[in-house]
């Protein structure tokens, strides 16, 4: 028993008598496992001082360059050591799956490097699927409105971020999996079928195992000048092109970003409530009221009929407009679809030339009781309406004449009551409606002095569609046209639809004061040209639903149900103007009139400027006025009705597919190394079981590769890289005829794999034969 716990029994030596060593020589010592016998609770260790190992002279068939260096060893003896041939080491049989041959794909590959490089083509394959739904499943609309329920349920979810991370994280791991396995597998294949360098024959033998991925593979390759070739062979493009790839594929999630925008997608149905109901008495105002904004509304089809006939009559015909019962604007543009309770207008104007007989005169006008020094004209005289309504087969029960004072405003509406005029014939529904004596002249302040303030009789006219034009001079005129308007209110149940994003349009400001109306012409319908309602950007009515009990022509509250007291209420203040009244028509007027807000007779005197008709001008004016009412009484309601709404929103969505393109193609070049990798391995690879670590190493130990290990124990990898510089020699791993082993050794044989350069050369010997 020494110092350290072991129990040392008779440890025979021997001692090569040849040496002529006298006794006090080291002597070499036989650690054998029949020899050191420990005690179970003592400890092992061994002082290694105290021990002196000699390494075993082996006999070498050939010199290498690490023989020198390694064998000099301080007190290194060189008497023969004799191996205890009844030493314990285990003796295992052999086994059946060691005979060299083809073996099975189960057995070279591995069930589990087969079921991850099979399943992960296959998880990478649907998760590039599934990116291709998100990016494409917004349908044939970019709203997604046509979208299946699952894609929308995702986009409107907010989590489209993280399921592209996650869907990267799942590409990046797959592909990396599947790296690490077709790097042990072109390890196999180079170090079978084609040529390597000693120094680099151990570290491929070990990358068939156990490897960290291509770089250590591509490394030893590069890493020696009798390696470099092997970058022409197919396995090794398709490694290093899926080395690339690889690190191309870790940015996915930054390259798929790079396609996101927001968006408006179309919404699901929502059910909601409305206010809808008034619970105490309203005051608004019409004409003088501001137009705050010009609010989205829906609008059935009737098309653009106001085309004065042979007789001059121009006809609107009804005309019915759903409005959107919503007070802010937000709310109204991000709706797609609407059916519930709705303030339905009815509008219907029909003008005519009527026959004007008169004086046209000069007065001033006194301003706070003086008297300004202006000339303004006027004209004062009688018109006639009965002939030419004769002529349409109606006769008013009214006689429809009337003699006024007019002030020549250069465009202007003046307003006459005919009380209780039932215009059967025109309208749909019973209605009273006034008379409106529509001016219009291309005089300007300073051109009636060319009259010299003169009073003089209405010259000749001559009738130009729906007008009866007055000829003052050459280039003069005073156009006159009678018109009857009927505007009917009322709550009716509607739907109301769109196919596209919706903009309410604004007046447009221009240099000093000028206001373009272009865009408010095209929404209301004036324009003859544009009556695509997509195009005017209006909501399509497709249903008007109105209702049985509504009380028409009632005189108190009391008679009409609670739902009918919002639209009578518009329709009183629509309604109800005050007779002999003018209003300007023009933005900047002088004179005596009624006080408009500057929205209404721009647009009005525009339209008449740019399409010459006053039944559409003056329909427009009363679709206007129908808005500007209902959005102040909106504001004052409180009871609410039920309504479906199909809302929209902003989301972020895939926008363009440059980064989904990038990333598809990415993955797809990587599965199609992976799976070319793959079946030459299993068509050309004999020797190798992937992921099985003793063969590795028993085909490492060999006649070529014993010096290295004999003398690489403490050493770095590059110490060995040095030594053997100029002895190192092409290997290749060989099934042994004389033993039948599979060692490394010297290369004897070409490869059986055909490598770029000859596919090149058979190409180009295929196309000389052609030739």
């Amino acid at each position: 028993m020494n110092d350290y716990g072991i129990r040392v029994g008779a440890l025979p030596t021997e001692v090569n008598e040849a040496q002529g060593k006298d006794s006090s020589s080291p002597t070499t010592l036989n650690l054998s496992p029949k020899i050191l016998e420990t005690e179970a609770c003592s400890t092992t260790r061994i002082p290694y001082d105290q021990i002196n190992v000699l390494e075993a002279d082996a006999p070498h068939t050939h010199e290498t360059p690490l023989q020198g260096p390694f064998q000099l060893r301080a007190g290194a003896s060189n008497s023969e050591t004799t191996v205890d041939p009844q030493s314990e080491v285990p003796q295992l049989p052999p086994s059946p799956s060691a005979k060299p041959g083809k073996r099975l794909s189960s057995d070279s590959l591995g069930r589990t490097n087969a079921a991850v490089v099979i399943g992960r083509v296959i998880t990478s394959c649907a998760t590039v699927g599934f990116l291709i739904f998100l990016w494409t499943g917004q349908g044939p609309t970019p709203d997604g409105q046509h979208a299946s329920y699952a894609w929308r349920s995702l986009m409107f979810s907010d989590r489209l971020p993280q399921l592209i991370t996650l869907s990267s994280v799942i590409l990046r791991f797959s592909i990396g999996l599947q790296t690490t396995i077709c790097t042990s597998l072109v390890a196999a294949l180079v170090l079978e079928r084609r040529s390597i360098a000693l120094s680099r024959a151990g570290p491929l033998s070990i990358l068939r195992s156990v490897n960290p991925g291509p770089r250590i593979l591509l490394q030893q390759i590069l890493g020696a000048n009798a390696s470099r070739h092997l970058l022409l062979h197919p396995e090794v493009l398709l490694l290093l092109l899926l080395a690339f790839g690889n690190v191309a594929i870790q940015f996915s999630s930054t390259i798929l970003f790079t396609d996101l925008e927001n968006r408006i997608l179309v919404k699901f149905p929502q059910e909601t409530q409305i206010p809808m109901l008034q619970q105490s008495n309203i005051v608004v105002t019409g004409w003088e009221m501001p137009h705050p904004d010009f609010s989205s509304f829906g609008e059935l089809h009737t098309g653009y009929n106001a085309n004065p006939d042979s007789l001059g009559l121009s006809d609107t015909g009804v005309k019915r407009h759903a409005m959107l019962p919503f007070v802010k604007s937000e709310e109204r543009i991000a709706l797609r679809s609407y059916r519930g309770p709705s303030i339905v207008l009815g509008s219907r104007v029909a003008c005519m030339p009527p026959t004007v007989s008169g004086q046209l005169r000069f007065t001033n006008i006194t301003s706070s009781g003086a008297t300004l020094d202006e000339n303004y004209p006027f004209i004062t005289g009688t018109f006639f309406t009965r002939r030419l309504l004769g002529a349409l087969g109606f006769y008013p029960k009214t006689r429809a004449t009337q003699t006024s004072v007019c002030q020549m405003i250069y465009t202007s509406i003046v307003v006459y009551q005919l009380a209780y005029q039932a215009l059967m014939s025109l309208l749909s529904t019973p209605s009273v409606g006034p008379l409106l004596l529509i001016l219009s002249t291309n005089f300007q302040r300073d051109s009636w002095a060319s009259l010299d303030y003169t009073s003089i009789e209405l010259p000749q006219s001559e009738v130009q569609g729906e007008w009866k034009s007055f000829k003052f001079g050459l280039d003069r005129f005073v156009n006159v046209a009678v018109c009857f308007s009927s505007v009917n209110v009322m709550m009716s149940n509607v739907s109301l639809s769109t196919e596209k994003d919706l903009t309410e349009p604004s007046l447009e400001h221009g240099r000093f004061g000028s206001i373009d109306t272009s865009s408010l012409r095209r929404f209301y319908g004036a324009e003859p040209l544009v009556q695509n309602f997509t195009k005017k950007g209006i909501f399509t009515v497709n249903e008007i639903n109105d209702p049985d009990d509504y009380v028409y022509g009632a005189t108190n509250t009391d008679s009409i149900p609670q739902y009918q007291l919002i639209a009578s209420d518009i329709s009183f203040t629509i309604n109800n103007r005050d007779p002999n009244t003018t209003l300007p028509g023009c933005g900047t007027c002088e004179g005596k009139f009624k006080a408009v807000a500057r929205p209404y007779s721009a647009i009005f005197s525009d339209i008449i400027t740019t399409t010459h008709r006053a039944a559409v001008a003056l329909q427009t004016v009363n679709t206007m006025l129908v808005q500007s009412v209902h959005d102040q009484t909106m504001e004052y309601l409180t009871g609410s009705l039920p309504a479906e709404i199909v809302p929209t929103a902003t989301v972020t969505v895939p926008d363009r597919c440059i980064g989904l393109s990038l990333v598809a193609v990415l993955t797809l070049v990587n599965l199609i190394c992976i799976v070319v990798i793959t079946m030459l391995y299993l068509i050309y690879s004999r020797y190798t079981l992937v992921d099985n670590f003793w063969h590795v190493i028993s085909q490492t130990v060999s006649d070529a590769t014993a010096q290295t290990l004999d003398h690489s124990n403490l050493s770095k990898d590059k110490d060995i890289f040095g030594r053997l510089k100029t002895g190192d020699y092409p290997v290749q791993l060989q099934n042994l005829v004389d033993t039948g082993e599979i060692k490394i050794t010297k290369v004897n044989s070409d490869s059986d794999i055909p490598s770029v350069m000859r596919w090149y050369r058979l190409a180009l010997q295929a196309l000389r034969g052609k030739k």
